[in-house]
């Protein structure tokens, strides 16, 4: 998810994990999942010295492996990302 906005991503669908998360530990599982998430959040989030989600949308990231490629063999610039400035 954090990756996602850091892309540019207005949202992230996480209904799959959730239901799953439901459904094999219960409504107390599903909660402290969404916990955990929050939590994981907040610690990406302070790694990359990104204090609000607008500030996260322009931190410098670095794309590589699978998705460098994807992207570069369809014309899409990957420095742009990583040379942005907050």
């Amino acid at each position: 998810m954090t990756k996602s906005i850091a892309l540019g991503a207005s949202a992230a669908g996480l209904a799959g994990f959730f239901l799953k998360s439901l459904t094999s530990g219960g409504e107390s599982g599903l909660i402290t999942d969404i916990l955990d998430l929050q939590e994981d959040v907040k610690m990406m989030m302070t790694v990359l010295g990104a204090k609000t989600i607008q500030e996260l949308r322009r931190t410098p990231i670095v794309i590589s492996g699978e998705t460098s490629h994807w992207l570069k063999e369809r014309g899409v610039d990957t420095t742009y990302y990583s040379l942005r400035s907050r």
